[in-house]
């Protein structure tokens, strides 16, 4: 049926073919763990430096701490040192001090940090927010009463009108937006 040749030429091109494929397809595969492997890399590589950052930050910030106490005794120390000063030198020859608060120097650190925040409850105490409404008084109903701003009218003591009979007569009382406009 076949010829022989025929039947060889057709199995090794198709062994061939099979073969490129297979090929092809192997590293398209083999290609795509290469790439997981590579961002897994990166990936580490990246954790790594954020690592570092994150260590960087922190001892910055510890040293910059660390300065800050220290500038704070410095100027502790400056402060002691002019407060003792002023009381030394800024003495009259009978011996009265000569500063303008009549005492001693009075310039401690802690006092002041008690002194401000006594002060600052203080006025936080006294602060009220703006209200949106008539407070109540003695004399006066708050806003948030039901009788504020109407009138009581006693109905016993209530004008009678001049001609009930013909009530056509008689006009109805303007109400006083209508009053302004008209003058």
């Amino acid at each position: 049926m076949y010829e022989l040749e025929v039947v060889i030429f057709v199995g090794i091109a198709a062994a061939v073919s099979g073969l490129l494929l297979g090929a092809g397809l192997h590293r398209s595969v083999g290609s795509s763990s290469a790439k997981v492997r590579k961002l897994k890399q990166a990936l580490e590589q990246a954790k790594a430096q954020n690592r570092d950052y994150q260590s960087d930050v922190a001892e910055h910030f510890s040293q910059t701490a660390e300065m800050l106490n220290g500038l704070t005794r410095q100027y502790k120390s400056i402060h002691d040192h002019l407060a003792g000063g002023a009381e030394k030198l800024c003495r009259d020859p009978a011996g009265h001090t000569l500063l303008a608060g009549g005492g001693p120097v009075q310039l401690s650190i802690e006092e002041r940090r008690n002194d401000a925040e006594m002060r600052a409850k203080h006025e936080e105490a006294n602060l009220q927010p703006p209200l949106d409404y008539a407070p109540k008084t003695e004399t006066r109903s708050g806003t948030l009463s039901e009788e504020y701003g109407l009138e009581k009218v006693k109905l016993a003591e209530a004008p009678e009108p001049a001609d009930a009979a013909n009530p056509a007569d008689t006009k109805p009382p303007e109400p006083p937006a209508a009053k302004l406009s008209s003058a």
